[in-house]
């Protein structure tokens, strides 16, 4: 694989870790420089009936689209003696969201054959009256709640957490490819840069299309987009690149 290791993760730093064990054992250096943070929101009157109405039983589906999403969500109820009835079926964006469903104890129903959120919308199924709750980030995509809506779902989408774009002081640190796993990291990479150019040895690799897009728009290089929205995914789109560069 030659040289090509230094791998910059952007992630928040709570999840930086599993990325950087990650790459470690598939022969490259991870550089960690979190240029976002996530924020649990604070528990107002919505979240707060959504999360009874839920463990009443009033909800069909309960839909996660991050890891954040489901462990911030399941903590709050553990804190206050509340869980999800048997009957309520779950669903996730993709095998990372659905592990940690499964962590908190809970059957995992859905997951797409294309891990995006608007994919998770249309492959939900039978949702024509259904009453769905969405647990993310504020300010998500309004896609996947559309889709559903169209197919006749009843939708409360309810944020539990917020992402800070939040760059660290110090300057962005030398590295061979830098990795961007949502298109928040492209915004606080962005930030990081301030005046300066991309660094013109620094390769790029994306989880998937959005974030790629994303990129593009912001003026960046895109050397690869991992066809599977996973860390395997992007571990696999490194060593193929980098093997070419040998």
């Amino acid at each position: 694989m030659g040289s090509n290791k230094r791998v910059l993760i952007l992630r928040a730093i709570h999840q930086a870790k599993e990325m950087a064990d990650r790459l470690s054992e598939a022969g490259f250096y991870p550089v960690v420089y979190p240029v976002i943070k996530i924020k649990p929101l604070p528990y107002p009157e919505l979240v707060d009936k959504a999360v009874k109405e839920l463990s009443a039983g009033l909800y069909d589906w309960l839909v996660f689209t991050s890891v954040n999403g489901v462990n911030i969500l399941f903590s709050y109820m553990r804190r206050i003696g509340l869980t999800v009835p048997a009957d309520v079926k779950i669903a996730a964006v993709g095998p990372a969201t659905a592990k940690a469903i499964m962590f908190w104890g809970y059957r995992v129903t859905c997951i797409p054959s294309e891990f995006r959120t608007e994919r998770l919308g249309y492959e939900i199924s039978g949702v024509e009256g259904n009453r769905i709750m969405l647990a993310r980030a504020l300010n998500a995509s309004p896609a996947m709640k559309e889709v559903l809506i169209s197919r006749g779902a009843r939708v409360d989408d309810i944020p539990v957490y917020e992402t800070i774009i939040s760059p660290p002081e110090k300057p962005i640190p030398q590295a061979d490819w830098v990795v961007f796993t949502s298109p928040s990291t492209v915004e606080g990479f962005k930030i990081a840069l301030g005046s300066n150019p991309f660094p013109s040895n620094m390769r790029v690799i994306c989880i998937g299309p959005v974030t790629a897009n994303k990129a593009l728009s912001a003026n960046f290089p895109v050397h690869g987009v991992a066809t599977e929205y996973t860390i395997e995914g992007i571990i696999r789109m490194l060593k193929e690149l980098s093997g070419a560069q040998d």
